[in-house]
């Protein structure tokens, strides 16, 4: 069979949609590539490409179009037994391969997220992928029927049957993986709900508060569960932050149960104010989990920022590099791309004193020229001299001038440092840095 080729260059108005044929779990996936309009309804898919170097396949158009492991996995998730469904994948959407498509529809990203009548985040299978028998787990997690919550009072009765169900199979060896997923939403979304208190713990979940052996050893299973959940590599991705923040409707995908998101951020938020609940190690845990969640919902609800007065006196592109500067990018340039147009959200709630940076996506531009762009913007319009700041302690590539951040680290500087040196209403009409002439921006411009 022949290798996928794409057409042509998609043009302004038009994105590309994948119709994903169904199947059983572990049938060759099989596809529809098309070019449309903005219109149409579908569901965008936010995943971690996970490593190149091994790779699957997908027939798309009866053409071989190659995949990563881990969006293999993904859409096997979202894949439906009888009936097609219509997605945006970046990977398969996006001609990789060519620069200037890539630049436009990456400046869409934020649009088509937004778009898109729901978002699926696919966090992970659940399984350890290390172990030998993986292949035989990954099938035996597809014979079990897929469970969704989908937020309303019918989730919380159904999650209670499935504790019930299942939490007199564990600890470990009494039940499987599957039901240990399964056990970790039905928790969550038994926790999301306002009604929770500690009379309602002490009534349900009276092994949280206990310390006989066998509850510990339950207890123990679930927090190392959502540890597993909370470190999986979707959380810590530089591109999650726009496709999560502007979905309308964001759904979680993990094993085989899809849930809202909402019902994290809410089950995080009650565990954590329950004062009756004993287990150190799931109060770790939590706390860990609800720090990524917090993430991502104090921007989806920007209605918070008003308890934030700090960022007032910094821009918005500069206070998102800074916030998220530890998120992974495999292509550094990403580390800007990805959250040029949430800057430009954040400008429109009025709380920046700044106007946003005037730069596009250009995968033509070149990693050093796109930082230094970036620093020359924001240093003209907020007067910030680097130097002074944390920002160029952790640096990696050498072909960034010395004045300028490397964005593309993930390593924060110790003691995070909000103090800047401001110049005043002087700005030098000639800034010398490393050769680097800057001109003073008119009022105008």
């Amino acid at each position: 069979m022949s290798t996928f080729q794409y057409a042509s260059l998609l043009k302004e108005s038009e994105v590309r949609l994948l119709r994903l044929h169904p199947g059983e779990w572990l049938e060759d996936l099989e596809a529809t590539l098309y070019v449309t309009d903005r219109s149409r309804e579908y569901v965008a898919l936010s995943y971690a490409w996970g490593s190149t170097r091994t790779s699957n396949q997908i027939i798309v158009n009866s053409k071989v179009h190659s995949i990563t492991f881990n969006l293999d996995r993904a859409l096997r998730a979202v894949r439906r037994r009888t009936e097609p469904v219509t997605l945006w994948v970046d990977s398969i959407c996006i001609n990789q391969h060519d620069a200037a498509e890539k630049s436009k529809q990456v400046g869409l990203m934020h649009d088509i997220f937004g778009w898109a009548t729901e978002v699926i985040a696919y966090i992970g299978d659940g399984l350890d992928r290390s172990r030998k028998d993986y292949p035989r787990r990954f099938e035996k997690l597809g014979q079990h029927p897929p469970v969704h919550f989908t937020g309303t009072r019918r989730d919380e009765a159904l999650a209670y049957q499935y504790l019930a169900d299942i939490w007199t199979k564990l600890p470990a060896g009494s039940a499987s993986e599957n039901d240990e997923i399964v056990s970790l939403f039905s928790f969550l979304v038994a926790f999301s709900f306002e009604s929770m208190n500690d009379s309602f713990v002490d009534e349900h979940f009276a092994s949280l508060t206990t310390h006989h052996s066998t509850e510990e050893q339950k207890i123990q299973l679930m927090a190392e569960r959502i540890r597993l959940f909370a470190v999986s590599d979707w959380w810590n991705r530089m591109w999650i932050i726009q496709e999560a923040c502007v979905a309308r409707n964001l759904t979680i995908a993990y094993g085989r149960v899809t849930m809202p998101f909402t019902f994290i951020v809410d089950a995080t938020e009650n565990f954590l104010q329950l004062s009756s609940l004993r287990s150190k190690e799931l109060n770790q845990v939590m706390t860990h989990l609800a720090d990524k969640v917090n993430a991502i919902d104090v921007i989806r609800f920007r209605g918070t920022f008003g308890s934030m007065a700090f960022v007032s006196t910094t821009s918005p592109l500069l206070w998102l590099l800074r916030r998220f500067r530890s998120r992974k990018s495999s292509e550094p340039r990403d580390k800007i791309f990805a959250l040029l147009r949430l800057a430009k959200d954040l400008k429109k709630e009025r709380i920046f004193q700044h106007s946003d940076v005037y730069i596009q996506a250009n995968y033509d531009l070149d990693v050093s020229a796109l930082f230094t762009s970036v620093a020359h913007e924001i240093i003209l319009q907020t007067g910030l001299v680097w130097m002074t700041t944390f920002d160029l302690v952790a640096k990696s590539r050498k072909d960034v001038p010395s004045w300028v951040p490397d964005w593309s680290s993930d390593i924060m500087a110790p003691g995070f440092d909000q103090r800047r040196f401001r110049l005043h209403a002087e700005i030098p009409l000639h800034f010398n840095a490393s050769r680097a002439m800057f001109r003073k921006r008119t009022s105008s411009a």
